[in-house]
Protein backbone atom coordinates (compact mmCIF):
# COMPACT_ATOMS: atom_id res chain seq x y z
CA UNK A 1 0.00 0.00 0.00
CA UNK A 2 1.51 3.18 -1.03
CA UNK A 3 1.69 5.73 1.87
CA UNK A 4 -0.67 8.79 2.09
CA UNK A 5 0.68 12.15 2.00
CA UNK A 6 0.98 13.68 5.46
CA UNK A 7 -1.91 16.15 4.84
CA UNK A 8 -3.97 12.60 5.04
CA UNK A 9 -4.56 11.81 8.77
CA UNK A 10 -6.92 9.10 8.59
CA UNK A 11 -6.76 7.08 5.16
CA UNK A 12 -6.83 3.72 6.30
CA UNK A 13 -9.74 3.57 8.69
CA UNK A 14 -12.03 1.82 6.26
CA UNK A 15 -9.96 -0.83 6.70
CA UNK A 16 -10.86 -1.25 10.10
CA UNK A 17 -13.97 -3.23 11.27
CA UNK A 18 -16.74 -1.02 12.98
CA UNK A 19 -16.09 -0.91 16.65
CA UNK A 20 -12.56 -3.04 16.45
CA UNK A 21 -10.49 -0.17 18.12
CA UNK A 22 -9.44 0.20 21.64
CA UNK A 23 -7.33 3.26 22.17
CA UNK A 24 -7.17 6.50 19.54
CA UNK A 25 -4.77 8.64 20.55
CA UNK A 26 -4.12 12.08 18.01
CA UNK A 27 -1.71 14.74 18.36
CA UNK A 28 -1.86 16.61 14.97
CA UNK A 29 0.00 19.91 14.15
CA UNK A 30 -0.72 23.30 14.49
CA UNK A 31 -4.53 24.45 14.27
CA UNK A 32 -5.14 26.37 10.94
CA UNK A 33 -8.75 27.12 9.87
CA UNK A 34 -8.77 24.67 6.90
CA UNK A 35 -8.10 22.03 9.30
CA UNK A 36 -10.99 22.76 11.26
CA UNK A 37 -13.51 22.05 8.90
CA UNK A 38 -12.06 19.04 7.84
CA UNK A 39 -11.83 16.86 11.31
CA UNK A 40 -15.48 16.64 11.09
CA UNK A 41 -15.53 13.36 8.65
CA UNK A 42 -12.62 12.05 10.39
CA UNK A 43 -13.71 12.08 13.54
CA UNK A 44 -17.31 10.46 12.04
CA UNK A 45 -14.47 7.56 10.89
CA UNK A 46 -12.82 6.95 14.21
CA UNK A 47 -15.76 6.94 16.05
CA UNK A 48 -16.96 4.66 13.94
CA UNK A 49 -13.87 1.89 14.78
CA UNK A 50 -13.66 2.78 18.04
CA UNK A 51 -15.66 0.31 20.61
CA UNK A 52 -18.16 1.51 22.80
CA UNK A 53 -15.68 1.13 25.62
CA UNK A 54 -12.96 2.70 23.98
CA UNK A 55 -11.16 6.00 24.90
CA UNK A 56 -10.27 8.70 22.16
CA UNK A 57 -7.31 11.11 23.22
CA UNK A 58 -6.89 14.28 21.43
CA UNK A 59 -4.13 16.71 22.29
CA UNK A 60 -4.45 20.39 21.13
CA UNK A 61 -4.04 23.73 22.50
CA UNK A 62 -5.93 26.10 24.16
CA UNK A 63 -7.26 27.52 20.81
CA UNK A 64 -8.64 24.68 19.20
CA UNK A 65 -10.05 23.24 22.35
CA UNK A 66 -13.37 24.45 22.36
CA UNK A 67 -13.73 23.30 18.48
CA UNK A 68 -12.73 19.78 19.25
CA UNK A 69 -15.21 19.44 22.28
CA UNK A 70 -17.92 20.55 19.87
CA UNK A 71 -16.88 18.34 16.98
CA UNK A 72 -16.76 15.27 19.40
CA UNK A 73 -20.35 16.34 21.43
Amino acid sequence: IRRPPRSTLFPYTTLFRSESVDLICLDPPAWPKPLRRGEGPRFVQLARVLKKTGSLYYHCDWHASHYVKVMLD
